[in-house]
């Protein structure tokens, strides 16, 4: 297996929308991958993922769930939901390149979740509705208060149009 070196910083954000789909992905993990610096991207403890979901399933929700991860970064959280729930009802949002290539080339093949169909977008303008679908439970793990104040109202402005109306947020 060749292994890749990745330059973290060559492709952090983008303004146009991207989506990737766990079940396509064919690359092997590069060195960093491996090394798991992305568990050290966002300054909290890799577990909070943990907590995050244990919150999540307190808070009802279900296997058969649409989720919306905002913010889902390298997946501390998405190997929890991804598993939990149903075939392509896992959903995340992330301006972040280098996070989704670790999510998808490393974290969910390490935990045998690549075949679930999850979803993840690479995007940094709230393009919500990309997707296509409307989501019964969106998770927004301290993400949206880093967007600048433009993003923010676009953010505030498109959510509701892709929850559902018993949705939880």
């Amino acid at each position: 297996m060749d292994i890749e070196i990745v330059d973290w910083k060559a492709r952090p954000i983008t303004n146009k929308p991207e989506m990737y789909f766990s079940d396509a992905t064919q690359q092997p993990p590069s060195v960093d991958h491996l090394l798991e610096t992305h568990h050290q991207f966002y300054g909290r403890p890799w577990a909070l993922g943990k907590c995050l979901f244990d919150t999540a399933l307190e808070c009802g929700i279900k296997p058969q769930f649409n989720v919306l991860d905002f913010g889902c970064g390298a997946g501390r959280l998405a190997i929890w939901l991804v598993g939990y729930l149903e075939y392509g009802r896992y959903f995340g949002v992330e301006a972040h390149y280098n996070s989704i290539d670790a999510l998808l080339r490393y974290e969910l093949p390490l935990y045998g979740l690549s075949h679930k169909k999850a979803r993840v977008l690479h995007d940094s303008e709230i393009n919500l509705d990309v997707f296509g679908a409307s989501f019964d439970f969106v998770i927004d793990a301290y993400s949206s208060v880093h967007l600048d104040s433009a993003r923010a109202a676009v953010y505030r402005e498109r959510l509701p149009t892709v929850v559902k109306k018993e949705g939880w947020f």
